[in-house]
Parts: structure tokens; sequence; C-alpha cells
């Protein structure tokens, strides 16, 4: 007897150990730079760099008491994090080379060297998270600028589909040992209207690997003219084949996918539907289905808000 307690003793605390995994927020923003981002085509109540800032702010800041917090402490993780958010464009990528590396905040790079990593977020360093998410925000904001002036369409499709790779999800300096082992928890949020418009589309089909207005108004104008009325609107898209051609990347399966700025067109500057079934009900039920079919198990359909708190709240719940 007393053999086996201190075996319990000695080894138990070791089998405990070993199964710890430690998993670090590994978020990868995604914006669709076309005319999208164009006030004086689209105009949104606010631009993708607040949101971005709003986004930045629930990954790390400082509470009222001037103590540090944010997605980095989440699960007791009080040491070693390597949590990590990062940008990467979908178009005119090699506008923006020299900004790429102030569009990252990564918390890996510090290692072991907790004392480092404290005084970064602490707001005791020379470069504290509070300079880094400055730069962050003032290349985001470049980037949108250059954009502006060399406007170009976005692929979505294309880009969901060879433009993002596991490695874009690679935690810097992870740890795995018997005792414990750092997983990326990947998120991926995608700036983008809803529509995926590439140069040739031809707008008579039913399934492809795009979505414009013209097919929005084509499924719209099928189902309010459905011959089985009973049929509801999703039972319809099923039944007839409608959908945007799903992706094969694995990325997708490990990913929660947040597609956010989704804009409705049949909404008036009154806030008044148009139309009925709306652009928004339509986009949401090809882009369920499209992610579905993609393997995504975990998404959020994020409409336009006109409240910039509104943003705060959806992403806290999301990004949990």
């Amino acid at each position: 007897m007393k053999k086996i307690l201190l075996f319990m003793f000695l080894v138990l605390p070791f089998i405990s150990q070993a199964q710890k995994i430690e998993e670090n927020y590994n978020i990868l923003i995604v914006p669709d730079l076309s005319n999208r981002i164009d006030p004086s085509i689209h105009k949104k109540p606010y631009t993708d760099t607040e949101i971005v800032s709003v986004i930045l702010d629930i990954f790390a800041y400082t509470d009222q008491n001037g103590l540090p917090k944010g997605l980095y402490k989440s699960g007791n993780r009080n040491k070693n994090q390597k949590d990590r958010i990062s940008v990467k464009a979908i178009n005119n990528t090699s506008l923006f080379t020299d900004l790429n590396n102030s569009m990252i905040i990564d918390l890996g790079e510090f290692d072991k060297s907790q004392a480092q990593r404290i005084e970064f977020l602490n707001g005791n360093a020379t470069y504290t998270i509070n300079d880094a998410k400055k730069n962050f925000l003032n290349a985001y904001q470049k980037m949108n600028d250059i954009a502006l002036k060399n406007q170009a369409g976005a692929d979505m499709w294309q880009f969901l589909q060879n433009g993002v790779d596991k490695h874009d999800f690679k935690l810097t300096n992870p740890m795995k040992s018997k005792f414990i082992e750092d997983q990326s928890k990947n998120i991926f949020i995608i700036f983008t209207d809803g529509y995926i418009e590439t140069g040739y589309c031809d707008t008579k089909k039913k399934s492809a690997p795009y979505l414009t207005n013209k097919m929005v108004n084509n499924f719209r104008n099928a189902f309010l003219n459905r011959t089985d009325k009973s049929l509801s609107m999703k039972e319809f898209f099923k039944k007839n084949g409608y959908g945007i051609e799903p992706v094969k990347n694995p990325v997708l399966a490990d990913c929660k996918v947040i597609v956010a700025e989704m804009y409705d067109r049949s909404i008036n500057a009154n806030g008044i539907a148009t139309k009925n079934p709306t652009d928004m009900e339509i986009l949401k039920l090809f882009w369920s289905d499209f992610l579905e079919k993609s393997g995504c198990k975990d998404y959020h359909l994020v409409p336009i808000q006109n409240d910039l708190n509104r943003y705060k709240v959806l992403f806290e719940d999301y990004l949990q």
C-alpha cells in the first residue's frame, strides 16, 4: 500500500501536466480591398480601420486600473502566451509588402522571456502594446489609402481556395513537451460586402465560384415565382441546386470564420427594405451553404452595423 501511495504521489502530478494544452489566439484579418472601401461608391458608417481598432482593443487593452487585459489572458493563461494577430489582403498585395511587418502583433516573439512580455503588455517597455497597436492601425490605413488609388477587383473565391494555408496560422516559438503543448486557435476575419464579383461572371448560373448582385436578384425572382409555394427559401435553394461552389482548402476546417461588413443593397438610405426577401437574407443563405460545404464548422455572418459598440459586443462574443 505504501508503495502504491508513493507511486501516486510521485507520478500522478506529471501525468496531469502531460495533458495540458494551451490554446493561443491566432487571428488573421483578411480585407477585400476592392471598391468596397471607396466611400464615394459605398458609404458605410465606419471604416475598416475603425473596426480593426475595435478588434485590436479586444485582443489587448488596459483596464481602468491600468491592468493589462485581453484575449491573451483568457483560459487563465498568465505566462508564455503565443497569441498573434495579423493581416493578409486579398488583392494588390505587392503594393503593401513594406507594411506587412507593422500589421502583426505576435506575443510568441518573446518566446520564454515572460519578463519582456509583461513589460510590453504593461506599457513599461521602450516599445509597448499601445505602440504596436498604433503602428498596426497606421499601416492598415496606409494600405487602404494605397488600395483606393490603385483600385482592383478582389476574387474572394480564389483567395479562399489558394491564397491562405496553414503557414498563415503558424505560431511563433510554440512550446511542445510532455508537460505542455501550445496549439493555435485559428480565427479568420473576412471584410467583404458578401458579393463575390470577378472579371467574368455568367449571371444565369445557379451555382458558381462567385455571387453577383444579378445572381441574387435572379434567385429572389425564381423563389417568388416558384410553383410549389410550400417550399421555404432554404428548401427551394437546395432543391434547385443554388449556391457558391465550395473551395477545397483544409485550412477552413480548422478555423472559426467571421465574415464581417456584409452589405444589404436592398435596404434604402432610410433603412427600409425595398425587396423581399432582402439581399441580406439571400447572402446569408448562400454564404452559410458555401462555408459549410467548404468544411467550415464554426462561422458567423455579420452585417454592417450602425453602432461601433455593436461591433465590439459581437466580436467579443464571436472571438471567444
